[in-house]
């Protein structure tokens, strides 16, 4: 085996290996938009990956650092922006990146909650 085949072999296994791991550690992916139902719906499960690790959803536990999220819900007019505009601040400087469509999903299900 030439060094190039090796080099290319190893990298190759790297690039699977890394993409394996971020297909485990990533949020799922988001309903389409315009489905308001199933947008809030997987805004609940991006919710119950990424958020417990400080605040409690409703009904899945998690870890009373952070406003729980019933109480986050009385608010009752998020957007994505307004979520991302917090994740920026200094205390969520360790949480989980997410996309714009993740936001919007977490901005409805928070919108929903009763």
């Amino acid at each position: 085996m030439s060094a190039y085949s090796r080099t290319l072999t190893l990298s190759s296994a790297a690039t699977f290996l890394g993409l394996s791991l971020l297909a485990l550690w990533a949020p799922q992916a988001v309903a389409e938009p315009g489905n308001a139902q199933s947008q809030a719906e997987q805004g609940e499960k991006i919710a119950e990956q990424i958020c417990t690790t400080c605040h409690r959803v409703p009904d899945e536990g998690g870890a009373p650092v952070g406003p729980e999220f019933s109480t986050l819900a009385e608010r009752r007019d998020w957007t994505a922006r307004q979520l991302q505009q917090i994740l920026d601040n200094e205390q969520h400087e360790e949480a989980v990146p997410a996309s714009k469509l993740q936001l919007e999903a977490v901005a409805s299900y928070l919108n929903q909650l009763q």
